[in-house]
């Protein structure tokens, strides 16, 4: 199940909820992202860790192509980069991020699909969890050293590797950061950890420099599950309410 709304500077849609593998499926996604064609999702079978399949949809939630592209390798996450024409995937085992290039119709999936280009490589022994991008930066969250590492998406290069250090002496990240569009800062959500009451577990989602590594601003929530920058370089939120509702929210720096 997915729920899909607009943002601007597109008209403002209210969230509609579809259910992309209506027949009972044990399908489990793994990630989803949305390029302006397309909406990608990597699933995978409940049982099976090691291959899944990259499913397209329009934007009304409708399969384009019925089986997919098979993937005989695990692919943990997923990002389309518009302005580059790509779509960065994770493959934690190979310690590798990969790319294919973005289909711009129903035609051109499987041919990209065939095709993927190295981006990088990392060490073996980083437990590399999420990927992060703005216009001309790519980057990984790093779990084991709860670390980001930052990279040029025009030459590969590495810029930066950011340690996540605020709060971790009663909170853990899980990945969900994000870097603003002029590349001065970075913006985490960490999670108070397990042996705190789950059902009141706060979160904290804060701003750093990344030239002083000292907070800018930042703010305490429950249940925060969701973070992007807007195209306006606003941080977006998505809050859990209940169990079956939720509502976004939307901060502007002053």
């Amino acid at each position: 199940m997915v729920s899909v709304c607009s943002i601007p500077p597109k008209p403002i849609k209210p969230f509609e909820s579809y259910s992309l593998f209506p027949n009972g499926n044990d399908e489990l996604i793994e990630s989803a992202a949305v390029s302006s064609r397309f909406l990608i999702v990597y699933s995978r079978k409940k049982q099976d860790t090691m291959t899944g399949t990259m499913y397209f949809f329009n934007h009304e939630c409708k399969s384009v192509l019925q089986n997919g592209i098979h993937q005989s390798i695990p692919v943990h996450h997923i990002l389309c980069d518009q302005n580059a024409n790509r779509l960065y995937c994770l493959d934690r085992m190979r310690c590798t991020i990969y790319y294919h290039t973005l289909p711009n119709n129903l035609n051109e999936i499987e041919t990209c699909m065939k095709t993927r280009r190295d981006f990088t490589q990392f060490n073996s022994n980083y437990g590399a969890f999420k990927m992060l991008q703005n216009d001309e930066i790519l980057g990984f969250y790093e779990r084991n050293e709860c670390t980001v590492h930052l990279y040029d998406k025009k030459t590969a290069e590495k810029l930066d590797d950011f340690k996540c250090e605020h709060f971790m002496d009663k909170y853990e990240s899980w990945g969900i950061i994000a870097i603003r569009k002029d590349n001065n800062s970075l913006i985490f959500k960490v999670d108070e950890r397990d042996d705190h009451d789950a059902a009141n577990r706060q979160h904290i989602v804060y701003e750093v420099s990344r030239s002083t590594k000292q907070i800018i601003s930042q703010i305490q929530l429950n249940s925060v599950f969701g973070m992007i920058i807007g195209p306006n370089n606003e941080v977006i939120l998505g809050i859990r309410q209940t169990k079956d509702s939720g509502i976004i929210q939307c901060y502007i720096r002053k």
